[in-house]
């Protein structure tokens, strides 16, 4: 994960892939907003173009019937080699969320994502905050 933004139409399923690099720990996963579907979970990295493909190959590392439902949780450990865990959810609103680890030194080094969620019907920013002049003009 780092900073960057992901767009999501509303109502649209989204699938993010969230893959750890090999020799280091889980990482406990905090979304904002709605939870998610833990779906998926493997050790090595993730070789497919979709979680589509990921699942029609390797169906038994997938649930698809009853997963979990999390606003927090831990990746796949990745002791020797990559590991990869897929979370699936849907937008509920136009908003704007957060996810992050919550392993301090990660976060602060940029392990977090900004999730705009219909992003392209938010209204926009109102002027008092766009010239709030204490922290500087945004």
């Amino acid at each position: 994960m780092g900073p960057i933004l992901i767009l999501a139409l509303l109502q649209a399923v989204v699938d993010i892939i969230l893959q750890t690099n090999p020799r280091n720990p889980q990482h406990p996963i905090h979304k904002h907003g709605t939870s998610a579907y833990i779906i998926g979970q493997g050790a090595g990295p993730f070789n497919w173009s979709s979680v589509a493909e990921a699942v029609a190959a390797s169906p038994a590392s997938f649930n698809l019937v009853d997963p979990p439902l999390r606003d927090g949780f831990v990746t796949a450990p990745a002791p020797t080699d990559f590991s990869w865990t897929v979370i699936r959810y849907q937008a509920p609103v136009n908003t704007i969320t957060f996810m992050h680890c919550h392993i301090n030194e990660h976060l602060f080094g940029g392990m977090a994502v900004v999730l705009l969620e219909g992003a392209d019907h938010l209204p926009p920013i109102p002027e008092e905050y766009v010239q709030f002049q204490q922290y500087g003009k945004f």
